[in-house]
């Protein structure tokens, strides 16, 4: 390896050291991050489970809806919070212990809904029994205690007697049947404000005796009572102590249901915000077991680190001053081989210069040679080309030719069929006259017979013979024209035949000919192309000749400064030795050589 490489490999541990201890303290403050943020939002959730609590209390001993409703709300509101810490939670164990505690809470939700209902029932209950003995008070009153004290004012302004015994103890029984109710009423109030079960099963014990008692005597006295309209609102009583006696027992249904309703509640707040503190200090405990390891990690990084890099830096100067020691040495024994060899270059670098001038020379004219011949097959193939071009028109011309030919033999054949055509109308018009010549003999035959009657016919007749004669004979006349027109045309064709031919075949020889000069004109192109290519490697030949000729005499110049550079690498090679050595201190003593000449000595070597 070089000693770049072995320091910028150094340089990279370094780097890689600080990359781990950086990318460790991120990891691990990420981590408790999230774990602060899960504390956080268990600490939410917990407040939000509290404010529940409240309101449920608040609802407990108010009865107002709205008070449960909130208190819902805020366990919901815990819940989500609950599953945004079981979200950020970062280890498996804490999100069990969430997933436990939003069961816990949905528990307590589900028990707080329970208790709820119960509170509205027993509401819906107490309401019922304050209206029962309402009920039965006014109706008491109304039916029974009202007209019997103002039947006892009549009678004694009347008789000066009050009411009989019947009547006195059915007022009697009515006061203490609406004692008995209140008594009922006061005894399951007392359950729920003292939640002494003992004392108000002996007060209910009571007032169940002395109701039976009172129900019992009433049923023997009403039927001795003669007004039944007192009967009637005796029994009308009935419903309504029947309503109050179920509410009174639903109550106490509902007070014992509600105590072991909220024992399950506050057990399930007690489980709730134990389960809560344990996660608090989970997440505390896993935030403190985050921060220790990071900061074991952070330090073990850095000493292994340290211990890294000496023990790499160690090594990077036994492996590099020991290789450059012995290279130096070799440098040394390079420096008499490079002097001694600069002088033999530079003499076979001027021998290769005097040589390349030669051949540059010669290839110079070569080259103009080729050059007079690419002139020459050049003019051969322009003229090739014309000779060409001319060929193509003169086949053109031919081919038009042959086709205007074509149309005059055309239209010869079109005017010999004509001309046939005519032969045969005169034909017809020759046999039209001998008809009618026909026709007018027969008419002067029957005009002689018919005597003077018929001279004016036979007249006509006659006329009518001489124009059937005349048209005969013209059309015999027209008849030897036309055939002879017609033989005439027929020699025509046959000459137009014979050139169109004659024609064809020179079309044929035109194109051989313009084949032959295309033929020409191609190879013509493709010889001025390789001369072309020729000289132009010819030219490219003569640059190379003539910048090799100039790099050898650069190379000669090139090996006279080598010679020069020899020593000056020789005297850099003493001073690097005493600074391997220490016989000095780096640049003090030294006598470097130019700054242009050590660069050219590097790039060099």
């Amino acid at each position: 390896m070089s000693l770049r490489g072995k320091v910028l490999l150094l340089l990279g541990l370094a780097t890689v050291s600080l990359a781990l201890v950086s990318l460790g303290n991120y990891y691990f403050q990420s981590r408790g991050s999230r774990a602060q943020a899960t504390s956080q939002l268990v600490i939410r959730a917990l407040s939000r489970v509290h404010q529940a609590r409240l309101a449920e209390r608040s609802f407990l001993q108010e009865g107002k809806p709205e008070q449960a409703k909130q208190a819902e709300e805020q366990l919901l509101t815990a819940i989500a919070r609950f599953r945004e810490a079981k979200g950020a939670a970062s280890s498996d164990a804490i999100r069990a212990e969430m997933d436990k505690t939003i069961k816990d809470v949905e528990a307590y939700q589900g028990v707080f809904a329970k208790v709820r209902a119960n509170v509205e029932q027993v509401n819906s209950s107490r309401a019922s029994l304050l209206r029962a003995g309402a009920s039965l008070g006014h109706d008491s009153r109304v039916k029974i205690i009202d007209p019997l004290v103002q039947l006892e004012g009549e009678l004694f302004l009347e008789k000066g007697e009050g009411l009989d015994q019947y009547l006195t103890t059915l007022r009697a029984g009515a006061k203490e049947l609406v004692s008995l109710i209140n008594r009922l009423i006061l005894n399951i109030q007392g359950l729920y404000i003292s939640n002494d079960e003992k004392s108000y099963q002996d007060e209910r014990g009571l007032i169940e005796k002395d109701y039976t008692l009172l129900d019992g005597n009433t049923k023997v006295m009403l039927p001795s009572i003669k007004d039944k309209s007192f009967v009637e609102g005796w029994q009308s009583l009935d419903p309504a102590t029947k309503e109050a006696l179920t509410a009174e027992g639903t109550l106490f249904q509902a007070w014992k249901q509600n105590l072991v309703l909220m024992a399950t509640l506050d057990k399930a707040a007690q489980a709730l915000a134990d389960m809560g503190k344990a996660l608090q200090d989970e997440s505390r405990s896993e935030l403190e077991s985050i921060s220790s390891v990071s900061n074991l990690l952070a330090l073990i990084v850095t000493v292994a680190g340290v211990a890294l890099l000496l023990v790499w830096g160690a090594f990077l100067i036994r492996s590099t001053f020991g290789p450059l020691r012995r290279a130096v040495g070799a440098l040394e024994d390079v420096v008499g081989k490079v002097e001694s060899s600069a002088g033999a270059s530079q003499e076979s670098s001027q021998h290769l210069a005097e040589g390349s001038a030669q051949q540059a020379a010669s290839l110079e004219q070569t080259a103009a040679s080729l050059e007079e011949i690419s002139s020459m097959t050049r003019q051969n193939a322009d003229n090739a080309e014309q000779a060409r071009t001319l060929m193509e028109e003169t086949l053109t011309l031919v081919d038009r030719a042959g086709q205007s030919m074509g149309q005059l033999n055309g239209a010869m054949g079109e005017i010999s069929s004509a001309s046939e055509q005519i032969s045969k109308i005169i034909k017809t018009i020759d046999e039209i006259a001998f008809q009618t010549n026909l026709l007018a003999l027969n008419a002067a035959v029957e005009a002689a017979r018919a005597g003077e009657a018929g001279a004016g016919f036979a007249v006509v007749a006659e006329e009518v013979r001489n124009l059937a004669m005349r048209a005969g004979q013209a059309a015999r006349d027209t008849q030897g024209l036309i055939q002879d027109a017609l033989g005439k045309v027929k020699a025509g064709v046959g000459l137009a035949t014979q050139t169109r031919s004659e024609f064809t075949e020179m079309a044929g020889a035109s194109q051989k000919g313009a084949s032959l000069v295309r033929e020409i004109a191609s190879a013509s192109a493709e010889q001025r192309s390789g001369l072309e290519q020729i000289s132009k490697a010819v030219s490219q030949m003569d640059a190379v000749t003539q910048r090799t000729a100039a790099e050898a005499n650069q190379s000669a110049e090139a090996a006279e400064q080598m010679r020069g550079q020899a020593l000056v690498l020789n005297q850099v090679t003493g001073d690097l030795i005493k600074v391997l050595e220490g016989g000095v201190t780096s640049g003090e003593g030294m006598e470097l050589p130019p700054p242009d000449e050590v660069k050219q000595l590097v790039h060099k070597t």
